[in-house]
């Protein structure tokens, strides 16, 4: 992909918020690591409107210009229609660090005026978090074309033609200007070259061609994959009723078999054609890892974790984790005060150790979106918020034929999940393994235990007479005698419904319903097969649908010792400070005595945030010079509010750590609030 770095430059202060607020913050800006960021969605929702705008002033037919909006931003609800996906990929707009110190956000607060009286508005009060002018943001977007495509210079023009971002713009808030680095590029010369603009160009990237008459070789080549995601992943796993779109914590095999098809195509349509038919193109699903060097199985029924494990003890007691399908186990016999509980998640395994990472414990990431031009909705407008993934590490495993094997490569870059226009872009790396299915064997156990991955499609008539659990020994045991893996010991598993979404689907992009096996599900084996044979029915699946991502099974990697050290990482998690920590905890203690000292009487909590406004752009200086303002220039009352805690405020506002201030100053803004009411 060809990529368009540009650097977005703040001229006012601007509120990207997040939707979301506290009893005396009405909106917080959207942050990551603390720091301000732009989100990938909102930037191509005012590249969107600039391209609109830049187009009506065209003399081109009303479809020209549909069908290339079409082709640059992609539409809203695809139908089926392949060609209405975005031909651009939008990163988050990180600002660019400013030293060692926090980019400035600060806080201001408003009221409206009535014009009658001249004075404020009751309950119009409202105070906001903003990032400040000046803070300058880097983003890129990601072209499915060459750079002198069509589609690559519309898409520079309307970023060039960004004027304000955030909310409030005809306001005057988040004015801004827009520059690309080494660029020559500008908005007239762009419009021009658009306006004599007569045909298409493909917006493709040009790929080889597979010899005419060439024999496809089918030989199984295993890859473990490694996949960096660089925004977060939305991979929804039941339908949305409501205006809330919640991910699950696997990328399923479907989207990553779709992702890998779309590249080959790119190279050659007769080759994705065989691979897509192919009986050695078969892909498990990315599971979250935490860290690089670990591979990820899907766990949830049989395997229990105490609800206290890795709590209040030095070293996790490893009795404390069992699993009725690797050995048996009394729960009457579990440490007092620690009962046993199943929960879905994933065993992490690095060849020496195994790990349980709680579902529960990963972490995520929400937004909200204001959609404006909505042609669902009908007045145009449509408000909703998803629940993203915010891991950064997934591990994965993929075969495929060897002939499309050397078209993939070792490094793809792609978007998985939905909305991959603005969310799930990363990188998947491939790492030829020649035994993916090792895995140690619990010697006192000697039978071979496998879980299922992504879902087992089961017949779409159920029998009469027959129970669920019944319907999957019965398919389980005709795969295992048809592949020679022994006798079925046991099973354990959990039955749904379950659909997909393909924009190759007949209704709307929707597959139909199909009765399924959940992930999580267990089959026990008598014996150990030979490696062999285990791994050909592995590579087969258990039941039909591997085109579309179904019967993936994996080889249990044993009980696990302890829960994930890294269950709270997420992107660039090193560099989060949480709220707190030993960083801020002056800053707090601060703001309590001053709790203390004013006696429940403060300053008011738009007073407070007006002192954090000048402390965040002038420093501890400027906001001293604030305080000492209050105490000799305003009025009795106010000044009689800031007196008995002068001596505390200035002591947290001279302290080293500018993060330990904002924190005490925040948290006096939240006592303040709380007192009057």
């Amino acid at each position: 992909m060809h990529p368009i770095h540009y650097v977005l430059e703040l001229l006012s202060d601007a509120t990207p918020g997040t939707g979301l607020a506290s009893e005396s913050v009405d909106e917080y800006v959207a942050r990551r690591d603390g720091s301000p960021v732009l989100a990938a969605s909102h930037l191509k929702g005012l590249v969107r409107q600039e391209l609109l705008e830049r187009l009506d002033g065209l003399e081109w037919p009303s479809e020209k210009k549909e069908s290339f909006l079409r082709r640059c931003l992609g539409a809203p609800g695809t139908d089926g229609d392949p060609g209405a996906e975005s031909a651009a990929r939008f990163s988050d707009a990180r600002p660019e660090k400013n030293g060692d110190n926090p980019l400035p956000m600060r806080f201001i607060t408003r009221t409206a005026i009535n014009g009658d009286t001249g004075t404020a508005k009751d309950t119009s009060l409202r105070t906001v978090q903003v990032a400040s002018a000046g803070t300058k943001f880097r983003g890129s977007v990601f072209m499915a074309c060459q750079p002198d495509d069509p589609i690559a210079k519309a898409i520079r023009l309307a970023l060039l033609c960004l004027s304000a971002v955030g909310g409030s713009r005809t306001r005057g808030s988040g004015m801004c200007v827009v520059t690309i680095p080494g660029s020559a590029d500008t908005p007239g010369g762009l419009l021009k070259e658009l306006a004599a603009l007569t045909g298409m160009a493909n917006t493709q990237a040009p790929g080889h061609k597979l010899a005419a008459g060439r024999d496809f070789d089918q030989t199984p080549v295993f890859f473990r994959l490694r996949f960096k995601a660089e925004s977060p992943v939305c991979c929804p796993e039941l339908p949305v009723r409501h205006n809330v779109i919640r991910s699950g914590f696997a990328i399923p095999a479907s989207s990553l078999q779709g992702a890998l098809l779309h590249r080959v195509d790119a190279e050659d349509a007769d080759a994705a054609d065989a691979l897509f038919a192919s009986s050695a193109f078969r892909a498990w699903p990315l599971l979250p890892c935490g860290a690089e060097g670990w591979a990820a199985t899907r766990v949830s029924l049989t395997h229990r974790a105490s609800k206290l494990a890795g709590n209040n003890v030095e070293e996790p007691n490893p009795a404390w984790f069992q699993d009725g399908a690797i050995e048996p186990y009394d729960w009457r016999k579990a440490p007092d005060g620690a009962p046993l509980k199943a929960s879905d998640g994933v065993l992490l395994s690095d060849g020496k150790r195994v790990a349980l990472w709680k579902s529960a414990a990963m972490p995520h990431w929400i937004s909200a979106h204001g959609v404006h031009n909505d042609r669902e909705t009908r007045d145009g407008r449509n408000l909703f918020s998803v629940d993203s993934m915010a891991v950064e590490h997934y591990s994965g495993l993929l075969s495929l034929p060897a002939f499309a094997a050397d078209i993939v490569g070792e490094t793809i870059e792609l978007s998985l999940g939905k909305s991959r226009s603005v969310r799930g872009r990363g990188v998947l790396s491939l790492e030829r393994v020649d035994d993916p299915f090792a895995t140690p064997q619990n010697p006192a156990n000697g039978k071979c235990v496998l879980i299922v991955q992504s879902p087992v499609r089961l017949p779409d008539a159920r029998a009469e007479g027959i129970s669920l659990d019944s319907e999957f020994r019965k398919l389980a045991r005709a795969w295992v005698l048809e592949n020679g893996l022994g006798e079925v010991d046991e099973v354990w598993c959990v039955h749904g419904i379950r659909f997909g979404w393909s924009r190759h689907g007949a209704i709307g992009g929707r597959i139909r319903a199909r009765r399924v096996v959940l992930p999580g599900g267990v089959l026990r084996l008598t014996g150990i097969p030979e490696p062999a044979k285990l791994a050909a029915a592995l590579l087969l699946g258990l039941g039909d649908g591997r085109e579309e991502g179904f019967g993936a099974l994996s080889p249990h990697p044993g009980i696990a010792a302890s829960l994930h050290e890294e269950a709270l990482s997420g992107f660039e998690s090193g560099q989060i400070r949480r709220l707190g920590s030993g960083c801020r905890k002056k800053g707090i203690e601060l703001a309590i005595a001053c709790y203390d000292a004013g006696k429940r009487s403060l300053p008011s909590a738009s007073q407070i945030r007006a002192l954090t406004a000048k402390y965040g752009l002038g420093g501890k200086d400027k906001a001293v010079e604030y305080l000492e303002r209050q105490l000799l220039e305003r009025s009795n009352r106010i000044w009689s509010q800031w007196r008995p805690i002068k001596d505390n405020v200035s002591e947290l506002l001279r302290l080293s750590d500018r993060d330990a201030t904002l924190a005490g100053l925040e948290m006096l803004a939240n006592l303040a609030l709380s007192a009057r009411r």
